[in-house]
């Protein structure tokens, strides 16, 4: 049993809801036609999940799921948010004028309602309240230490804080609600998970020790190791999440060169020691999983295939 000194006790809990998350009730654009699915059609109608074709597909950057079980998709390619209850129905799509919601990356949200979405665009942290009204704006292309290079996952805290992770720059950088820059944290591994005291937890890699998880706080100078796993030969880890037991879920690539291939996801408990593995399709989403406290792993993948690299839905896949 996990105690309450231990860095990994009692990660953000989720709602019931999340296991309501079974998605039964079909409508136009949503529908349960697979055991544990729900599929999400691409279409070309406005309001409704889109690929571009530009030098290179541009599909959905990935979807998170609120407390009350809402998915939230971001709609990369149509500069919009798409928001679905926990039975699969369309509900509301977030969009604005003059260059709101262009090309959405990740979103998070906070306890007071509030969204918010990575803008690809402009390397920003965009704020917005229910009703799609933005709020404020803060980050920036830049190399300052509060500008950012990329933006590859965005989460709301405890506490009031915004943390953004920039992989380019391999740094998270961590904001106020306000925007205003707190700290910097170095981090090499994509991926970090926010624990219930607004703590952060992340990898880092080194060439001889292999992943080590750490646990920060933005009130300390130093980030406090938590334990190594090694696998030095794993060159594309991804830190998915923890769950509220403390269990710690990583994916990785089993063909790295594939982009139709498999994806490997590994379970470690708090000590670092392996208890669970699962093999999934690789999808074409940029953020591809998302884990409640419960440990339910949900995972966005399409139909597309070598012959048919264009695909036609996506299936978000409970394991």
């Amino acid at each position: 049993m996990l105690k309450k000194k231990n860095p990994l006790y009692k990660v953000i809990l989720y709602a019931a809801a999340a296991a309501a998350f079974a998605l039964s009730y079909p409508d136009a654009t949503c529908s349960q036609t697979e055991s544990g699915a729900l599929n999400i059609s691409f279409s070309e109608d406005p309001g409704h999940a889109g690929v571009v074709k530009t030098y290179d597909y541009a599909y959905p950057y990935g979807f998170k799921i609120s407390r009350d079980g809402s998915l939230y998709l971001s709609n990369t390619a149509k500069n919009s948010i798409l928001q679905f209850d926990f039975m699969g129905r369309l509900i509301k799509s977030y969009s604005g004028e003059k260059g709101s919601f262009a090309a959405t990356g990740d979103l998070a949200f906070d306890n007071d309602g509030m969204l918010y979405y990575a803008s690809l665009k402009d390397l920003q942290i965009v704020k917005v309240d229910m009703l799609a009204s933005e709020r404020q704006r803060f980050g920036g292309r830049g190399t300052k230490e509060d500008e950012l290079l990329s933006i590859y996952q965005i989460e709301a805290a405890f506490g009031k804080k915004i943390f953004v992770q920039d992989t380019v720059s391999q740094k998270i950088n961590a904001y106020s609600s306000t925007g205003a820059f707190i700290k910097k944290i170095d981090c090499n591994v994509p991926g970090f998970s926010i624990n219930n005291k607004g703590q952060l937890l992340y990898f880092n890699y080194d060439s001889f020790a292999g992943y080590g998880l750490f646990l920060a706080d933005v009130n300390e100078k130093a980030s406090r190791p938590v334990f190594t796993i090694g696998l030095s030969a794993v060159t594309d880890l991804e830190f998915i999440g923890v769950d509220y037991k403390g269990n710690v879920y990583t994916a990785a690539s089993l063909n790295h060169k594939d982009p139709f291939g498999e994806r490997e996801v590994n379970v470690y408990n708090s000590n670092g020691i392996h208890i669970a593995n699962y093999s999934v399709k690789k999808s074409l989403l940029k953020r591809q999983f998302f884990v409640f406290g419960d440990g339910s792993l949900y995972s966005a993948e399409t139909d597309a295939s070598p012959s048919r690299p264009l695909p036609t839905k996506m299936s978000i896949r409970k394991y």
